[in-house]
């Protein structure tokens, strides 16, 4: 029969059903919305054990790294460890790591990974912004908050609790969303009124009314500085490449990536100073003054 439309007897029972397949299966655009929701809400998978996203961690530790300056035994606290993405590996390179995060199971994960890798490191649940009194009087060499400050909605009061936990000397590394990732992301599924949002102001609702920020570089460098804090270093993490939910997915996927994997990581490390601002994240490095 010609054309698609069902039989004139059957169509009292299909337009109903077709309604309820649509409703049963979303388009691809709200199922990715979904999972950026999940993701900023505390991650939807194991970081530590994903390829793609084991590749980003590698590019936070080659900066983390720089500034240990092949020292060993480092004071180090990891906020929002998630499973241990940068704990871990940084546990067994001989640093005094510590891990918090609000999730249980996050953290449950996290030193089932440092069991398997054979490193100690201690595990603190809590939020971050209770960071200083479920620490105590602890300092630390490096404090590490990464993919996190974004999804607060006042990102100062955590950035003080966490400059209160660094050594005199000590340094603070963080991540930011950048403006370029929101645009594209949001673009890519077509979220107009989100988008709007974005291209008119640094931070807002979007996603369904989740807050977010998308601060860009001299914004930063002002609020770091309400919160006795100066940005020394800036830097891209995943200029080229995203992964899943990312708008930079679909130019190049690194989820997608085997034995290319390692050339993509390398090509991403040399292009991370150049272009902080077109990044999935933007990588800050601080200091407190």
């Amino acid at each position: 029969m010609a054309g698609s439309q069902p039989p004139h007897a059957l169509q009292a029972l299909w337009w109903p059903l077709r309604s309820a397949l649509a409703s049963a299966w979303p388009r691809r655009g709200d199922a990715q919305m979904q999972r950026m929701r999940r993701a900023a809400g505390g991650g939807e998978g194991d970081m530590h054990a994903d390829a793609a996203e084991r590749m980003y961690g590698a590019l936070y530790l080659s900066h983390i790294r720089a500034l240990a300056g092949g020292r060993s035994g480092l004071r180090i606290l990891d906020v929002g460890c998630q499973s241990g993405r940068l704990a871990v590996p940084l546990a067994a390179e001989g640093h005094k790591v510590t891990a918090l995060d609000l999730s249980p199971d996050w953290l449950a994960l996290c030193r089932r990974h440092a069991l398997e890798q054979g490193v100690a490191l201690r595990t603190v649940e809590g939020a971050a912004e209770d960071a200083a009194a479920l620490l105590a009087a602890q300092r630390f060499d490096l404090v590490i908050c990464t993919e996190l400050l974004y999804a607060l909605e006042d990102p100062c009061r955590t950035l003080r609790v966490l400059r209160g936990l660094l050594d005199d000397r000590g340094l603070l590394v963080t991540s930011h969303r950048t403006r370029h990732y929101m645009l594209l992301t949001l673009a890519r599924f077509q979220r107009w009124d989100d988008l709007a949002v974005v291209a008119g102001a640094e931070e807002g609702r979007v996603l369904g009314g989740q807050h977010y920020g998308w601060h860009e570089a001299d914004t930063l460098h002002r609020m770091y500085a309400r919160c006795g804090l100066q940005i020394e270093q800036m830097h891209g993490i995943g200029c080229l490449s995203g992964v899943g939910v990312d708008g930079l997915a679909a130019v190049l996927d690194a989820a997608t990536l085997r034995e290319d994997l390692p050339r993509l990581q390398a090509l991403e490390q040399a292009v991370a100073h150049r272009y902080p601002d077109a990044a999935r994240y933007r990588l800050v490095i601080a200091h407190p003054v």
